[in-house]
């Protein structure tokens, strides 16, 4: 990743102008990143709340599945029934695991876009250029 400046090229007070704009887009910027953190953190709760009420509903079934599970009256076939159903409760458990974790990373790359967006237009008001490169295609010899 490389960043150079167009400033100075420009013009003192287009340059002067420019520059002067930085405190205010940074300002604004930072608020737009406050409210987007605090959005994200109540989202977050709110998700926690589901999971940790949805693993007790779970723990809940689960117990009860056990409870029944340990009746003497009941035939092998039974028995097996009962914990095909504990099984089917545990997957269910794991699959909102793994839900949880794909919206926390989907939710962390928002973030680190509108990161790169604000620093992307930081430089941008500061008469800069950008470029990115993966290392893939910046082969010397092919230029």
């Amino acid at each position: 990743m490389s960043f150079t400046s167009a400033l100075p090229q420009m013009e003192p007070q287009i340059a002067i102008a420019a520059l002067q704009q930085v405190p205010h887009f940074a300002d604004t910027s930072l608020e737009i990143m406050r409210i987007y953190k605090e959005t994200v953190s109540q989202t977050l709760a709110e998700d926690q709340e589901n999971v940790q009420s949805f693993n007790a509903s779970c723990d809940m079934v689960l117990g009860l599945l056990e409870t029944l599970s340990q009746n003497d009256d009941l035939s092998f076939e039974q028995k097996n029934e009962l914990i095909d159903r504990m099984m089917a409760v545990l997957k269910m458990k794991s699959d909102k695991d793994t839900e949880t974790k794909r919206f926390k990373f989907a939710v962390i790359g928002a973030v680190a876009v509108l990161g790169c967006f604000l620093t992307g237009a930081i430089l941008a008001a500061l008469g800069g250029s950008s470029q990115i490169s993966t290392g893939e295609d910046d082969d010397p010899s092919e230029e």
